[in-house]
């Protein structure tokens, strides 16, 4: 609940201004974990494309001879790095092995 009179924590001006909020966020001794941060125990490995689907997701092949289905990282959609059957792709596995995200063109 906000004090009558009292300017806004998510206001422009009250930002890096040194009082009651850097006070309270300079004692904190833990990390705060978002939902978009990337996981730490993610297993990449090199694979290659096998078979292009709809909605940039493709069959990668793995060196075990496993076939996994991935997409296509963000990044590469945003500067339109285009991924075609018989290229050679880092891919971040998910801890079931069966799905992955595809993180650069090698």
């Amino acid at each position: 609940m906000a004090i009558l009179g009292a300017p806004s924590p998510w206001s422009r001006k009250n930002r890096n201004s040194g009082g009651v909020d850097a006070a309270l966020t300079s004692d904190l001794s833990f990390s705060i974990i978002l939902p978009y941060m990337p996981a730490k125990n993610v297993e990449r490995v090199e694979g290659l494309v096998e078979e292009n689907l709809p909605a940039t997701t493709f069959r990668v092949k793995l060196p075990t001879g496993e076939v996994v289905l991935a997409h296509l990282a963000g990044k590469l959609r945003l500067h339109y790095i285009k991924v075609l059957p018989g290229d050679r792709v880092l891919m971040e596995l998910s801890p079931d092995r069966a799905r992955g995200r595809i993180v650069r063109r090698l």
